[in-house]
């Protein structure tokens, strides 16, 4: 089927679908920034609390393993749903083209995953990051 063969209900039904699905992928940008900073706070105040308040944390490492935890888990999400919305991306340019590589809310999910990877490699390096 192309532009053409496509009557103005279906074409406005292909545009609701990928509107959902441009909905669903910003709502899991949202879960997964909010699992990755939520990671990388929760690491640099146990992680200052041990330092310098003087805090003894029973295990030292537990503020790195928190926060790595919550990084990995908010990556891998945001990973995961990139690779399901370009699955049903792929399923509507079958029906109709639509523009992926220019779409804003593909470019920031690739961003939220390109900064939690970065984060992930500061924790597993012991990079100072901020």
């Amino acid at each position: 089927m192309t532009n053409e063969n496509i009557n103005l209900s279906d074409k406005l039904a292909i545009d609701r679908t990928a509107l959902a699905l441009d909905r669903t992928l910003l709502a899991w940008v949202r879960t997964s920034l909010s699992m990755i900073t939520f990671g990388f706070t929760v690491y640099k105040l146990l992680q200052f609390a041990n330092e310098k308040e003087g805090i003894r944390l029973l295990r030292p490492e537990s503020p790195r393993n928190i926060g790595l935890f919550l990084e990995i888990l908010g990556t891998v999400c945001m990973l995961l749903m990139l690779i399901e919305y370009l699955r049903m991306r792929k399923e509507l340019n079958a029906v109709v083209r639509h523009s992926l590589w220019l779409n804003p809310n593909f470019i920031a999910a690739s961003v939220v995953l390109i900064f939690g990877m970065y984060l992930i490699a500061g924790l597993i390096l012991n990079l100072n990051l901020l």
